[in-house]
This record gives C-alpha cells, structure tokens and sequence, in this order.
C-alpha cells in the first residue's frame, strides 16, 4: 500500500531524511495558466508609451496609465517566480533547502475558446528548475 512520505509511522509530519543519498542532477516542470480579464491581457500585451494626453480621460484611463507607468509586468512575475523558487524551503514546511542551479520561467499571453465559443485570456507559464543534489526540485517548480 502507497505511504505518504512526509509523515512518520504514527502519522505526524516528519521531514524526509536524505543523507545517505546520492547527489544527482534532478529537474522538474511545471506549467499551467492564469486566467485573467480582458483589460488585464491587454494591459499585459500591450506596449508601453506612455504619452501626456490633452483634456478630460476616464477613470479606466487613468488606471491604465497608472498600470504602464509600473513597467513590463511579465519581467516583474518572471523575476517574483524565480525568486519564489529560491524561497520554496521558507514557504512550504518540510522542504529542504536545496542549491538550485537553474530556474527558467517562461510566461507566454494567450487566449482559448471554450466548446461553447466564450474567449478566455490567460498566461501560460512554465516553470524548469534543476538542481544538483540529494532531493527533488518539484515543490520550487509548482511553487514558481
């Protein structure tokens, strides 16, 4: 019968003990999307200049001129990713701290249809961590 392999013979959480392993090269994958409203895929997509606008704007506007001003919101989450990988042993209990070697994020904006023909925006990303080491780099891929 398959065990949990974070929790000790009497059921209590336990980190998993990886001395007598060997290091190995180890990496992990993981993608999946983030489904966003249209203003925020356009607002992602779309180029920045900012340029100074004579008379009356809206509300919608002014927050988008607000939002372009921050910068290139795709760097700024591929940079948060990455450091999150680097940070999984501080987020997630019983991680082990492990030396990552690599952590490539690729975010990607696209959109779907559905089968009944409703367009959905999202960005698709994809997480590739590698490690030289004792344990698996799974949870620092997930957790960027």
């Amino acid at each position: 019968m398959p065990t949990l392999t974070h929790l000790d013979h009497e059921g209590r959480a336990s980190m998993v003990d990886i001395a007598d392993k060997r290091p190995t090269r180890r990496t992990a994958i993981a993608s999946g999307r983030i489904y966003i409203p249209l203003i925020a895929y356009e607002l992602v997509t779309s180029s920045y200049p900012v340029v100074d606008r004579l008379g009356p704007i809206s509300d919608e506007e002014k927050a988008k001129i607000k939002v372009q001003r921050k910068g290139d919101a795709l760097t700024v989450a591929q940079l948060a990713a990455i450091m999150g990988a680097k940070k999984t042993s501080d987020l997630i209990p019983l991680c082990h701290p492990i030396p990552l070697t690599q952590v490539n994020v690729i975010l990607t904006p696209a959109t779907s249809e559905s089968s009944n023909g409703v367009v959905r925006h999202h960005i698709s990303c994809e997480a590739t961590v590698t490690t030289d080491g004792k344990t698996g780099v799974e949870m620092e891929a997930l957790t960027a």
